[in-house]
């Protein structure tokens, strides 16, 4: 026996509505997030020398960690900003 997929007893109006229902799901699930408001996914950015303030660290260290990749450096404007939810993590 090959590998194919045999349907007995499914017409195909049938069969379309299946696929469309469970393709309907996945893109909905995919897309859950996209749907919040600006706000919502929005996260805070917070300056070098006060990421390195809260997490009492010098900037030399956040430097390093953001080379390394233990935080994310997120570069604006010649400026370099963490995201707060990541430093709250630590």
């Amino acid at each position: 026996m090959d590998n194919g997929i045999l349907l007995q007893n499914v017409t195909l109006a049938d069969f379309q509505q299946i696929v469309s229902l469970a393709v309907r799901k996945e893109v909905t699930a995919a897309l859950a997030g996209f749907g919040q408001p600006e706000s919502r996914r929005a996260t805070k950015l917070v300056p070098r020398k006060e990421a390195a303030t809260r997490l009492g660290v010098s900037l030399t260290t956040i430097d390093n960690w953001a080379k390394v990749g233990i935080l994310r450096a997120i570069r604006k404007g010649g400026r370099v900003y963490f995201n707060e939810n990541e430093l709250n993590k630590g």
